[in-house]
């Protein structure tokens, strides 16, 4: 019989249900279909379609990428029993492809290996014959690791890459016309910082595929990371022109618990490179339509209406009960007498709905499950291929945190102590030893653990072992034996409470350990100095990086002494200085080290750099970013790293960098190996409103919602004994920055005193004066004895008394100045050129020489106004600068010292809470039951 070829046209035809995102983006909360003829005749032909799918499997087998002893290719792990290529690799590569169709993001946690993961997925591109042309925008720290890889490890050809500058060349890149497109034949490396600086011309080629490292730059809505983005949006366009749009993003933090900042990485991935002037920097408004809906479903129907990870995840709780538990909920409501509860803000409903699981346990862990489908699903995996982040490393961490408290009393050499009958006896000198503890009961030596893990009786060893460091440790040396008089020993009230608590729920495995130390200001460095010396000995012939706060102003950053301190001592031979400038040297030569000790002097070293020949790493200070501080430790903590890693840490408790530690630690962030860890460590910084009480300067720290309630409701009284009397209100207060959109002048806090400083430029050599503020409203204007100490008739005259008295002393008060007026003589002085006047003729007053004028900054609800300098030109209005990470809410709630500190521990014990939560949450991720 003679073969008959056949021919047939498949046509598929979608129904309008099939763009109705509201109905398909709500199906997540586990409503059963049934199962019936129509939908297994479906699977079949969908079945049928993957016969034909290109992007279905991997073609290249993974051995191929082995080296086998040539120039080129990937040298086997000889602990990995599987390919040189690791499985969650492939899968990552083979779902980027099948799911995401070669456009979207590779957002795997940091250290797992994205350049492999891409490097799969280009590979792949080019067996199928997708790839002429090539461009790789990489931030400059790791172009190097990037060239290594593409060229050597993946077999691109040494020497290949273009590595291109801000300017290009096009017999490098050796451009041919094909189809009407100029498509640079050479594969091309360049540097985000370069790429902002490519000309319109250069937009203008094609690349057939384009791979951008660290993509989450390009939140960014202004500066050199907003014009990247609008860049690429111009390629992409070309691209989709000549039906070549593959684009790879990488991120293991596509956001820092700010889900509203992650939208233009949503909108770019989803309409495949949108519309380039959307990426302008403009107001929504002006954007286009394509753009305003896109936002709107995203905001309304794939976040929920949150802005936060933690604002999502509080709604998707509240939906998943009242939609799946109605009745049992009910009941609950009715026990609880919250017969108002529909009417609640989103806020107390939470706080019911809480309170609603923690009374059942079965209930709340399929919710739990259900919110964690929901974000991983949802929001993240719609854009991004994101797997488990469970036993990607296999390697355990080893967390120390070495805490010195300092105390004005004689440190002594041992503390006697009795313990429910027991007669103990520590040696303070040497606290952490095994036999710091003599237990005369029994005539033995033995370690503080080692006895409470024998006698903690109905306490967890853990919780003995706190209790032993701060109430036989702490308060028998400082002589405190109640809460209440710790007023000597912490710049903050109730930070014994708010560490004993830290510790009590410290992740399993950590080790905190306490070290008495007798006050001397600024003394800390010398004990920590001998610390690091005697944890370097400790780790004698090993390698160790030692890290610092890169944030802080000079004097307050102590590498440069610590760096010239150990050149001087016995281990000088072994530093080696890393920064920015002589990165790529300083890595060769650590890596081909025994024993090494890098001293990092810049944040450079902090993102971008694979040290994993090392596992050991010291925190001289702890920053507050937990960004910055889970990039330290994923520089050693990623794939090759052999060993188990060990982090120390060392913080002075009565600083910030205490308080950071512990909530660091607290919330799992230096033991996990969860990339969520350092995405919710930010989200509870958004949306949070500071309001203080005028009469007492009492501090609140609550969600928008719950404010916005409380004012509407008239309930927004001071609480503290002192002011219920009164009935004294509560007003919102800022503790952001801010900048002018048009001119860029900032309008900041004061570092050393409560207030902002003024914008204004004094014209004679003045310090900034703090602005004046009435504690009851939103104005901030200027005091009038700074604007007569800047005015040229005040200072011709050269005799006003009260003008001297502020130059001799800028917090002079106001009733002295009045009366030092009552007392002159010179009847000269306009009366409203006085201290106790307005200054609002000086606004216009010629003599006024401050740059600009003395003036008035009048904020409204959204705390925007004009700016006073540019804002009768241009329109040029001062905004908040967005406090988008823990650092900025952290640095800010620490400055304020209204009420000795009380608000701060509180707050942050609340928000320790509320991200711990958050963790056991996010950290229920298993695709397979997705």
């Amino acid at each position: 019989m003679a073969e008959q070829k056949i021919n047939k046209k498949y046509v598929i035809e979608f129904d309008d249900s099939a763009y109705d995102k509201q109905g398909q983006s709500s199906n997540f909360s586990g409503k059963i279909r049934e199962y019936n003829g129509r939908v297994y005749k479906m699977n079949d032909y969908v079945n049928e379609l993957d016969r034909f799918d290109d992007f279905d499997s991997l073609k290249i087998p993974l051995d191929q990428y082995e080296n086998k002893g040539g120039e080129y290719g990937i040298r086997r792990n000889t602990e990995h029993k599987g390919y040189v290529i690791y499985d969650h690799q492939a899968k990552a590569a083979q779902a980027f492809l099948r799911d995401l169709r070669g456009f979207g993001m590779l957002a795997d946690v940091v250290g797992s290996g994205k350049t492999f993961e891409a490097c799969l997925v280009v590979s792949e591109l080019a067996v199928r014959n997708k790839i002429r042309s090539l461009l790789f925008i990489v931030p400059e720290q790791v172009k190097s690791d990037w060239v290594r890889v593409v060229e050597m490890a993946f077999g691109l050809g040494k020497g290949i890459l273009y590595q291109a500058t801000d300017v290009l060349d096009e017999k490098k890149m050796r451009v041919e016309t094909i189809n009407g497109f100029k498509v640079p034949r050479t594969p091309i490396i360049v540097s985000t910082d370069d790429y902002v600086k490519w000309k319109q011309d250069y937009m203008g080629y094609l690349f057939d595929c384009i791979v951008v490292d660290e993509a989450h730059h390009l939140c960014a809505e202004e500066g050199v990371y907003a014009q990247a983005m609008k860049q690429l949006s111009q390629m992409i366009v070309l691209k989709k022109k000549a039906k070549s749009a593959y684009c790879l993003l990488l991120s293991a933090t596509p956001h820092s618990g700010n889900l509203e900042n992650m939208y233009r990485l949503w909108y770019f991935v989803r309409l495949q490179g949108g519309i380039p002037q959307d990426f302008d920097e403009k107001n929504d408004k002006d954007r286009t339509k394509a753009y305003n809906d896109e936002k709107d479903y995203y905001k309304n129907f794939v976040c929920r209406g949150a802005k936060t990870v933690m604002e999502f995840i509080e709604r998707t709780k509240i939906d998943e009960v009242q939609n799946n538990y109605p009745e049992q909920f009910k009941k609950f409501l009715m026990a609880e007498k919250l017969t108002t509860y529909a009417k609640l803000p989103v806020g107390k409903k939470g706080e019911a709905v809480t309170k609603f699981l923690y009374q059942n346990d079965d209930i709340s862990d399929e919710v739990h499950k259900s919110v964690a489908k929901a974000y991983h699903n949802r929001v993240l995996r719609s854009i991004m291929i994101r797997q488990p982040n469970a036993n990607l490393i296999a390697k355990k961490k080893n967390v120390v945190n070495l805490l010195f408290f300092k105390t004005r009393n004689d440190i002594p050499d041992k503390v006697e102590v009795n313990d429910q009958g027991r007669n103990l006896e520590f040696n303070i000198k040497n606290l952490y030893s095994n036999d710091s503890l003599y237990y005369k009961n029994e005539d033995e030596h033995t370690s503080i653990m080692a006895y409470c893990e024998e006698f903690s009786g109905a306490l967890k060893p853990t919780d003995k072992y706190t209790d032993f460091l701060i109430n036989n440790i702490i308060r028998p040396i400082d002589n405190v034996d109640a809460l209440d008089k710790e007023d000597n020993i912490f710049e903050k009230k109730n930070s014994l409470q708010y560490y004993e608590i830290q510790f009590k729920y410290s992740p399993k495995g950590v080790d905190n350990r306490i070290y008495p130390i007798k006050y001397v200001e600024g003394d800390i460095f010398t004990h920590k100095f001998e610390m690091t010396k005697k944890l370097l000995d400790k780790h004698q012939g090993q390698k160790v990086i030692v890290f610092f706060d890169y944030d802080l102003k000079r004097k307050e950053n102590l590498v440069e002494r610590f760096t010239t301190e150990l050149k001087a001592t016995s281990y000088g031979p072994r530093v080696i200085e890393g920064n920015a400038q002589n990165k790529i040297k300083v890595c060769d030569q650590f890596e081909s080290s025994r024993d090494a000790i890098l001293v990092v002097t810049d944040s450079s070293f902090t993102e971008g750099v694979n040290l994993q020949t090392c596992n050991i790493i010291i925190n001289f200070q702890v920053t507050n970013d937990p960004m910055s501080m889970d990039q330290r430790i994923g520089r050693i903590f990623r794939l090759g790293q052999k060993n188990d890693v060990t982090i120390y840490s060392l913080a002075d408790m009565d600083k910030l960098e205490g308080y950071s530690l512990m909530y660091l630690t607290r919330i799992g962030l230096l033991t996990s190996n969860s990339g969520d860890a350092t995405i919710i460590a930010g989200s509870n910084s958004e949306q949070m409103v500071s309001i203080r009480c005028n009469r007492c300067g009492n501090v609140e720290l609550i969600s928008k919602a719950d404010f916005e309630y409380r004012k509407q409701n008239d309930d927004l009284y001071c609480q503290t004994s002192e002011c219920k009397v009164y009935e004294t209100k509560m007003t919102e207060i800022s503790v952001n920055d801010f900048k002018c959109d048009k001119c860029g002048v900032s309008f900041v806090r004061s570092e050393k005193e409560e207030g902002y400083l003024c914008i204004s430029s004094p014209a004679y050599g003045n310090p900034r004066s703090i602005l004046c503020n009435d504690g009851k409203t939103r104005k901030y204007f200027c005091r009038k004895i700074c604007a007569m100490a800047n005015c040229d008739k005040f200072n011709r005259a050269n005799n006003c008394n009260a003008v001297k008295a502020f130059k001799e002393n800028r917090n002079v008060s106001d009733a002295d100045l009045l009366l030092i007026c009552a007392i002159c003589n010179d009847k000269s002085c306009n009366p409203e050129c006085k201290p106790n006047t307005s200054i609002s003729k000086c606004m216009t007053c010629s003599e006024a020489h401050c740059m600009p004028k003395p003036y008035i900054i009048e904020f409204d609800d959204k705390w925007e106004a004009k700016c006073p300098i540019c804002g009768k030109d241009k329109h040029g209005y001062i905004r908040p600068m967005l406090a988008s990470t823990f650092a900025t809410y952290i640095r800010n709630a620490w400055n304020f010292r209204h009420d000795g500190g009380r608000s701060f521990c509180k707050n942050l014990l609340t928000q320790s809470d509320k991200v711990s939560e958050i963790k056991t949450i996010l950290d229920m991720d298993n695709l397979e039951d997705n």
